[in-house]
């Protein structure tokens, strides 16, 4: 379908929808004032009628035949004269299920008749049990009754009720005068023809005018814009587009020529741009590489323990961190951090924590010593803001004792044989890199031959799915629980990993994953 024919079936369906919603305004607006009027009505023939009554002797006026006829004569000429179609006194009992009638007069044309005194029915709807209870529990003054749904025995009708009460304020009965709505139907009926026929005619005015309108202001000067755009999508940058409307289709027109005239210029630009781009994806691959070849591949190193580390960074290059090694024949030194934010400057940060991390761990017999110089010396060169999260720990292979350092990391999990997986004792201490001077408490643990431990940092448990919830740390000891206790290190991360890609299936990696497990074997 073309563009014009689009636009005009679009003028045309909104032009219907539009009259519509106007039309059914409309409608309901003059519904409500007539049903407005009736309603009021209703209410003063029902307050003229209730002028005949005495409500202190309502009982005893009803009784004597004279006084009786005297109102039924009144009432009457009210419902012949106002075209009210039934006035009547009701009593409701039984919780307001059935109503007995004390007094009432039909309309001289109705096909209906009176009913005698005495006469009882159930009550006829839900609507009129609660008016009842309104008027005699509520303290309402008067209430209406609508029934419009074409159900009613009687026919639509709308009835308005009042309480006759006493001088002192109690209920004896309730006058209701009932308003047929034949009048009402018939006025809606005419209402509506009027409508439709005034929107209608209005509508089809609106489609020769718009229809003129929008051929010589908006489709031949689209059909320009897109004969143009063709040619310039062609590759001819050299075509003008030439609209002289005065309004955004010349201006559009005019941008287009603009756009030509830059995008030969960016074509030029693009093989530089596309050259540059690969450039930088090569010293990225080259930084990935650099990177992974910091972090040690050999994990056999001591038949003592059996160890094995993962990292996997959000980015091309991340900046978490792993790092073990031997300090000697008895003493294995093990340590995984995660630096704040990402990307090469977290990496170039990683860099200088590992390096100082190295160099003072070799350098000092001391584990305490080595973490307080690290984090002197990267607060001293630290102009980017950054820290370091760590958990650094010495394992002595012959003894089983662990002593460790813990700056302000996740706490490690610990599983000692035939037990499940809980946090490792861990005192507060502050990231590396944030305070200078500070005093790190050094902490050890006894472990025994077929104990495990398994670090990681954050990306593990703030791991999230499609949905945003985390894989969090019960769900991640959880998981280990249910690890057979003979599962080597190796085996141990490959099946967390595993749960992690399960978990998050379809969601971006948002943070770096690192982890790394030790089991100790004891002496060989």
């Amino acid at each position: 379908m073309s563009i014009r024919k689009k636009i005009l079936a679009g003028g045309i369906l909104f032009a219907l929808a539009l009259a519509s919603i106007l039309s059914y305004n409309s409608y309901q607006r003059f519904i409500t004032m007539i049903m407005q009027d009736h309603e009021r009505d209703a209410l003063r023939t029902a307050h003229t009628a209730l002028a005949f009554l005495d409500a202190d002797n309502f009982s005893a006026q009803i009784e004597n035949p004279l006084e009786r006829q005297e109102i039924l004569e009144a009432w009457q000429e009210i419902a012949d004269t106002q075209d009210v179609m039934f006035i009547y006194v009701i009593e409701p009992f039984d919780n307001y299920n059935n109503i007995r009638f004390d007094i009432n007069v039909m309309h001289t044309e109705s096909e209906y008749t009176v009913v005698p005194r005495g006469y009882v029915q159930r009550t006829s709807s839900d609507e009129y049990k609660i008016a009842y209870r309104d008027l005699y529990e509520g303290g309402k003054k008067y209430a209406f009754v609508v029934r419009d749904n074409g159900i009613s025995i009687t026919g639509d009708h709308v009835t308005s009720l009042v309480p006759i009460k006493s001088s002192e304020g109690v209920v004896q009965s309730i006058l209701c005068v009932q308003w047929q709505m034949d009048e009402l139907d018939s006025e809606k009926i005419l209402f509506l023809r009027r409508t439709v026929t005034t929107m209608l005619t209005v509508l089809l005015l609106m489609l020769f005018i718009g229809r003129w309108y929008l051929k010589n202001h908006l489709l031949d000067p689209l059909s320009a814009l897109t004969d143009g755009v063709k040619e310039i999508s062609g590759g001819n940058l050299d075509r003008k587009i030439n609209v002289r409307t005065g309004d955004e289709f010349q201006t559009l027109a005019e941008n287009f020529n603009d756009m030509t005239d830059e995008l030969k210029t960016q074509m030029k630009n693009l093989a530089k741009v596309t050259a540059e781009n690969e450039r930088i994806e090569t010293e990225l691959d080259v930084a990935t590489k650099i990177q992974a070849s910091m972090l040690p591949k050999d994990f056999s190193v001591d038949g003592r323990a059996d160890i094995f580390a993962t990292m996997i960074p959000a980015k091309e290059v991340g900046g978490d961190l792993y790092d073990f090694y031997k300090l000697d024949e008895n003493r294995l030194f093990i340590t995984i951090a995660d630096v704040s934010g990402k990307g090469i400057p977290a990496a170039l940060f990683m860099v200088a924590a590992i390096t100082n991390l190295r160099n003072f761990v070799s350098g000092l017999n001391d584990l305490k010593s080595a973490i307080e110089s690290t984090n002197d010396q990267l607060c001293a060169n630290n102009g980017g803001g950054l820290f370091v999260t760590a958990f650094s720990g010495v394992l002595d292979l012959e003894t089983g004792i662990l002593r460790y350092v813990n700056a302000g990391h996740n706490p490690p999990l610990i599983r000692r044989r035939g037990k499940t997986f809980e946090e490792l004792p861990m005192e507060l201490n502050f990231v590396l890199g944030g305070w200078e001077n500070w005093p790190y408490v050094q902490q050890e643990i006894q472990l025994d031959a077929g104990d495990t431990i398994f670090l990681y940092t954050d990306g593990v448990t703030e791991a999230a799915d499609t949905t945003g919830k985390l894989y969090s740390l019960e769900r991640l000891k959880t998981f280990l629980d249910g690890l057979k206790e003979t599962a080597s290190a190796k085996e141990i991360l490959a099946a967390v990993y595993d749960s992690l890609e399960k978990f998050s299936a379809g969601a971006e990696q948002s943070d770096d994953i690192t982890m790394l497990a030790v089991k100790f074997e004891g002496r060989n």
